[in-house]
């Protein structure tokens, strides 16, 4: 090949070098490609206020169920599992309200389901207790166990397709643990196990 072709064939091939460089850089310093660049590309925090837009807080009548009004006793001992279920049962055919759990520890030997229109207060000086017998925790319920979805044991509180519901912040509840080893070694205890669970 002669100096003269090849000389031609550098210069063409520079040429056709620097004139896409120039359209790539046309194209994306256009206010329209920044534009719909930006739109199209929205993540992460960018998102947060659609994603607030979309949530409703729930709202609830004016109405309380004490547990104690159907059987609970805050002492630790009695299995109060029955009155939350009566308590809560009564609540959503009532059309919604507050199931108050008041000073005390309650033990609930199973877990607590949710229905719907149902706000779980657990006022500040109480507690609630769960069970160590993990059949009283059957039958199996569908959640999530570190990301896949299955049947397992039911988490210590639990909704499925259940709406307007909640469960104050300031709620403290226990599972105890199953054998208490030295220095909390030993066998895994049940609140560990049961509240991986949790539908998230």
């Amino acid at each position: 090949m002669s100096k003269a072709i090849l000389r031609k064939t550098v210069a063409r091939n520079a040429s056709f070098t620097l004139l896409t460089v120039a359209l790539l850089l046309a194209c994306s310093c256009s206010p329209l490609a920044e534009k719909d660049s930006a739109a199209g590309t929205r993540e992460g925090w960018d998102l947060v206020p659609e994603i607030l837009s979309r949530i409703v807080p729930p709202t609830f009548p004016n109405r309380d169920f004490n547990v104690t009004d159907y059987g609970a006793v805050g002492d630790g001992v009695a299995d109060c599992n029955e009155a939350f279920k009566k308590a809560i049962a009564a609540c959503t055919k009532a059309g919604g309200g507050r199931v108050v759990v008041p000073k005390g520890t309650f033990l609930s030997n199973g877990p607590i389901h949710l229905d719907n229109n149902v706000n779980l207060h657990v006022t500040k000086n109480a507690t609630i207790m769960f069970g160590t017998n993990f059949d009283d925790y059957l039958p199996h319920v569908r959640v999530r166990w570190e990301g896949t979805e299955c049947y397992n044991y039911s988490p210590l509180v639990y909704a499925y397709k259940k709406t307007n519901i909640a469960i104050p912040a300031r709620v403290r509840s226990m599972g105890r643990r199953n054998r208490p080893g030295p220095c909390g070694a030993g066998k895994p205890g049940l609140e560990r196990h049961l509240t991986r669970n949790c539908a998230r």
